[in-house]
């Protein structure tokens, strides 16, 4: 698997909201669906928008963050050098 740069990935995330906003039919943007499971779920919902962007944000120590805690049981992967591009799982 080609290793994607940080960067480039927040870069993809930001147009492929930007686009599906812009491509989404009336009242279906992501904002106005986050705003449907925060009516329908509301401690869910916020304590889900919280803990990622706590995350995001690196606010809480890994032992403390569920979402570091859950990536940490998922499959690693061990990077080559850089200039090979490439991530190979271990």
């Amino acid at each position: 698997m080609k290793h994607l740069p940080p960067e480039r990935a927040w870069a993809l995330i930001a147009a492929f909201v930007v686009a599906y906003d812009l491509a989404c039919h009336r009242g279906q943007t992501l904002s106005e669906e986050a705003d449907r499971w925060t009516k329908a779920h509301p401690v869910l919902a916020r304590a889900g928008i919280l803990a990622v962007a706590l995350h995001v944000a690196n606010v809480v120590p890994d032992r403390l963050d569920p979402l570091h805690r859950i990536a940490e049981m998922l499959p690693k992967t061990e990077c080559a050098a850089k200039s090979e591009n490439y991530c190979a799982t271990t």
